[in-house]
């Protein structure tokens, strides 16, 4: 062989290994940065049969962590919602400390109750941090005010609100929500197999998918400017169970909550009460526990209870009485709400609210009011703040005083004439 024509070939075989090499390396650092997000690919497989199973039928959805240039471009970067898709990507992995403390920050002090009453803050609020405090002390004060003979139900539903440190009303309702959330502790694992385990038909491919691929598809067909929004939302509600989860799992639950074989006297007085509050049995004994202690920590006056116990007749006319801002807010959030009903129901729910001493969030009020709207409704809130101011009556000087606070807050949110279909 010519000596030219060798090193011709050396040179050329070289030069292809080289390359093959160049391409080995940017596959390993590529996948080494992937699998960073996940603390290895490798560990997972092996210690987690659930992503097992998932990532053999569908690739893993991951959002990229968000830059803190990103993250003060958006003018966000200090709320644990923001930093929630960093720390937890993946929200189907082993939730590592930073993710584990981002969800501290975020759910701790997170209220509880229905999202359309949580623009109202009550006298001790609870909180899901206040759940998982102290179960243990909870269940013992419960016990304490069960046995205690100021706090047994007389001989009708009668409230007793003014009883609420005596008897331990917040104890009543921490315990109650400890058990619905740690109740069955062999259902955990399913709580989030019905994510990430669970297959469904995608509609228009015919694809095998989970529940999360299925949310995480839908937002990335949504409209750029609220695929941010949607992501941190299903996150959020992902990771609540996981977090919920956990907490629950620190405690030994079948100690703390209550079982009417082994714990019959606790039981019989819950028993003794629910007969005069009607409550209902029929779906089983630990169910009816649950009931029972709702029934409870509304009787001793805790705010959340009081909303959510539907309890007798008795009970509703005496709620009506106190609080009746309850029924107004009802129909200041019903679904086919028009502009001017909503203006009207929100007048008379600030009223009430002030004179019930109860401080809610003005803002969000106002853009409740402004900004959510039927698809059918053209009116704006200046076209109902003028038609309303119309209609009342002179003496009725307190509705036009709160009409009037309600247009000034909108000419400075930037609602007064706005039209839209969106919630604030």
């Amino acid at each position: 062989m010519p000596l030219k024509r060798y090193y011709r070939i050396t040179a050329g075989l070289l030069l292809v290994l080289l390359v093959s090499a160049a391409v080995f390396i940017w596959f390993l650092l590529t996948n080494q940065r992937r699998n960073e997000d996940f603390d290895t690919a490798e560990q997972h497989q092996e210690n987690d049969n659930l992503e097992n199973f998932s990532e053999r039928l569908f690739p893993r959805k991951v959002v990229e962590p968000i830059t803190n240039d990103e993250a003060i471009t958006n003018n966000e970067s200090s709320t644990p919602s923001m930093s929630l898709v960093s720390a937890c990507p993946d929200p189907s992995a082993e939730l590592t400390e930073e993710c584990m403390a981002t969800l501290d920050a975020l759910f701790t002090d997170k209220k509880i109750g229905h999202l359309d009453y949580l623009w109202i803050t009550f006298k001790n609020q609870l909180t899901y941090g206040q759940v998982y405090f102290d179960p243990v002390g909870d269940r013992q004060r419960v016990s304490e005010a069960l046995f205690n003979p100021e706090c047994s139900f007389g001989d009708k539903d009668e409230p007793r609100w003014d009883l609420y440190e005596e008897c331990h009303a917040d104890a009543f309702a921490r315990l109650f929500h400890f058990t619905r959330k740690c109740n069955n502790p062999s259902g955990y694992a399913d709580r989030i197999d019905r994510w990430f385990l669970y297959l469904w038909e995608e509609q228009e491919s015919g694809e095998l998918r989970n529940q999360f691929d299925l949310r995480f598809l839908a937002i990335e067909n949504a409209p750029s400017t609220e695929q941010d929004r949607l992501t941190l939302q299903l996150w959020e509600e992902v990771l609540e169970i996981r977090w919920v989860v956990e907490r629950c799992e620190q405690f030994n639950v079948k100690e703390i909550l209550i079982d009417p074989a082994r714990d019959i006297e606790i039981f019989n007085k819950l028993r003794a009460a629910n007969t005069k509050a009607f409550v209902n049995d029929r779906h089983g004994q630990r169910m009816e526990v649950g009931e029972s202690l709702q029934v409870f920590a509304a009787r001793f006056g805790e705010a959340w209870a009081v909303i959510t116990y539907d309890g007798t007749s008795s009970w509703h006319t005496f709620r009506a009485e106190q609080y009746p801002w309850i029924y107004t807010n009802r129909e200041l959030f019903r679904r086919d709400a028009t502009r001017a009903s909503k203006l009207l129901a929100g007048v008379q729910i600030a009223i009430e609210l002030e004179e019930s001493r109860i401080e809610f969030d003005w803002d969000y009020l106002v853009s409740h009011i402004c900004t959510n709207q039927l698809e059918t409704d053209s009116t704006n809130c200046q076209t109902a703040i003028n038609s309303l101011r119309a209609n009342l009556d002179p003496v009725e000087s307190d509705k036009l005083l709160v009409l009037g606070q309600i247009e000034e807050m909108s000419i400075e949110l930037g609602v007064y004439d706005q039209i839209s279909t969106d919630d604030p």
